[in-house]
């Protein structure tokens, strides 16, 4: 029987994949699919270190198609199949294998031609996802409900558990006790702010919000989910928001029955500093609920922009090429990593070169993105280049994962 696992960020799958390590047998086999980019490998990770192994060691396959460790707590054989066709496995021989010993985990299990006993069998997902209203404790999540509520909006904090409830709580209010500390935020500015915040489990707690604001997966099927339900929870008259920053904000709209009062409101990364927000309109968009959001965003303390209901809105259609072809330049041998970083400083005056930016967004995103924007515009500039599949494939994600471009030395 197969569990579906979603989890909201990468510490949340490495924590699961420890639980799993101290419940499967010696010899247990666990396997394992989800889309590129859920957490099969840091969820192995997690695994190894339950084995004894230390973070860093445990990495992605793909290439090698099997990796053996020992730890002190015993062997661990992970095995990769993303880059076999199902007949293509025979030769590895992974029957004898999975029935030897040691705890044995197959990413992309769904290739395996053959079915193994008494394995346990796991899909996992990634959802963060965060709003005022619908939030689930992720980066831009988390953000976005610190300052509306910094702003002076009540802000419900909903999660699916009591326990992530909590730990999104205690993430915002990490943030602000920062911010006393470094002397931008009085501490009784802090203490209003948290007393503004409430959390809940209950979708019926939203009923009363007059903006909700999700935040989660850039997965269109996900987003479906969230404003089906919310149309039918929260108030009528409630204006609903995006942060999405690539799928179109009229096939969001279409889920509701309330296509008039749906707007895009795209923050960026940090949003406690970052000032822009794209606002976006669809074709069904209210002049009302636009004016409300444009409003809304400015009471945020931003500066908020109009942008036009396309794929990447304004700053991601130009942002998202440039990045891109940072990358077909390091293929092609145009300059190194560091090179083209600080041509891109020093000579365009940018704050930071395409690959520091690339590790900091996360490579997954990024990958993400330009799918979506290719699978819009069909135009080559959108396209992934090779090495960022290749990099996304194998782990290395940027700084949440230790390692993009750069190396950031997490063991």
């Amino acid at each position: 029987m197969m569990t579906r696992w979603i989890t909201h960020s990468e510490a949340e799958t490495q924590a699961l994949g420890r639980q799993l390590g101290r419940e499967l047998a010696p010899d247990g086999v666990l396997l394992l699919s989800g889309d590129l980019g859920a957490g099969k490998t840091v969820l192995t990770r997690g695994i190894g270190e339950a084995l004894g192994l230390a973070g860093g060691e445990v990495q992605s396959p793909t290439f090698t198609l099997i990796r053996e460790h020992r730890g002190s707590g015993g062997r661990l054989v992970h095995v990769d199949l993303y880059r076999l066709a199902p007949e293509e496995t025979a030769a590895l021989g992974l029957e004898e294998l999975l029935a030897g010993p040691g705890v044995k985990v197959v990413e992309w299990a769904e290739r395996l031609p053959f079915d193994v006993l008494g394995a346990r069998v796991l899909k996992l997902a990634r959802l963060p996802n965060a709003a005022e209203g619908e939030w689930r404790g992720g980066l831009m999540g988390s953000g976005i409900a610190e300052v509306a509520a910094r702003s002076g909006y009540d802000t419900v904090v909903r999660e699916i558990t009591e326990e992530l409830v909590d730990k999104g709580l205690q993430k915002i209010g990490g943030s602000l006790g920062k911010a006393v500390e470094r002397g931008k935020l009085e501490a009784s500015v802090r203490d209003e702010t948290l007393s503004r915040l409430s959390g809940t489990v209950k979708l019926e707690d939203l009923a009363d919000c007059d903006i909700v604001i999700e935040a989660i997966v850039e997965s269109l099927d996900e987003k479906k989910k969230i404003f089906s339900t919310l149309d039918e929870v929260v108030k009528k008259d409630a204006l609903f928001a995006s942060n999405t920053s690539s799928l179109t904000m009229t096939q969001i709209a279409m889920f509701t029955h309330r296509p008039d009062q749906v707007v895009g409101l795209h923050f960026f990364n940090p949003v406690p500093v970052m000032k822009l927000v794209e606002v976006v309109r669809t074709l069904l968009t209210s002049d009302d609920s636009y004016d409300r959001a444009f409003e809304f965003a400015r009471s945020l303390g931003k500066e908020p922009i109009a942008a036009r209901d396309n794929s990447g809105f304004i700053v991601n259609r130009l942002l998202v090429p440039y990045l891109l072809d940072a990358i077909r330049a390091l293929e092609e041998g145009v300059g190194s990593v560091e090179d083209i970083d600080k041509g891109m400083q020093l000579g365009c005056g940018y704050p930071m070169g395409p690959f520091t930016l690339l590790d900091f967004v996360g490579l997954d995103t990024t990958y993400y993105i330009a799918n979506i924007m290719f699978e819009e515009y069909r135009e080559q500039r959108f396209a992934p280049p090779p090495l960022l599949k290749q990099m996304v494939t194998a782990g290395r994600l940027g700084k949440k994962s230790g390692r993009g471009f750069y190396d950031y030395g997490k063991k």
